[in-house]
């Protein structure tokens, strides 16, 4: 119990789906992590900011179907990118 507080703030859209979540931490520092979706309510792409600029990106991408078929995560300081590849089997 270090008598340090920390806070998240967490904001909705119309849909009642998570828009943004601010936490602030020790010494009023602030992150926030922001949330898109598609018109279904899939989440297709995350942006994490510090200090209000942007310094990680997640994609998101689906297949026709609506599987997750590729997860796409760039680190925006050194813009290296690293791919997460999703294939599936299916049983009869």
């Amino acid at each position: 119990m270090s008598g340090t507080r920390t806070s998240n703030v967490y904001q909705y859209n119309d849909h009642g789906w998570i828009d943004a979540i601010t936490h602030i931490g020790k010494e009023g520092r602030e992150e926030k992590t922001i949330y898109s979706y598609d018109d279904l309510g899939n989440v297709w792409k995350v942006e994490f900011l510090n200090g209000g600029a942007v310094i990680r990106e997640v994609q998101i991408l689906y297949t026709p179907t609506k599987l997750i078929e590729a997860i796409l995560d760039q680190d925006k300081q050194t813009q290296q990118i690293k791919i997460t590849k999703y294939t599936y089997q299916y049983r009869d």
